[in-house]
């Protein structure tokens, strides 16, 4: 169980590192960085939620597209450098 809640995390991250590989103009990057400062930083409640929402959609197959969109949606409010932070702790 614990082998397959590792690997479940492995391939999250990975598809996280593939969302967020794209290159960004240094001025999308301080637009997101400005937006972010001004919003509550998100507690790990609110990450636990958030990714248990991630992966109820994906229980329910809705597929790679829904996951990318629902990531890019939220990503500014959590960065892919938060998310693996969040994550490390499960490892």
């Amino acid at each position: 169980m614990q082998q397959m809640l590792r690997r479940l995390v492995q391939r999250f991250i990975k598809f996280i590192q593939d969302i967020f590989g794209g290159k960004q103009t240094p001025s999308t990057k301080q637009k997101e960085m400005h937006a972010v400062r001004e919003l509550p930083e998100l507690t790990n409640s609110d990450l636990e939620f958030l990714f248990t929402q991630l992966l109820e959609g994906v229980h329910q197959a809705r597929g790679q597209h829904w996951a990318q969109r629902w990531l890019q949606n939220i990503e500014h409010r959590v960065s892919q450098r938060r998310w693996l932070e969040w994550l490390g702790p499960v490892w």
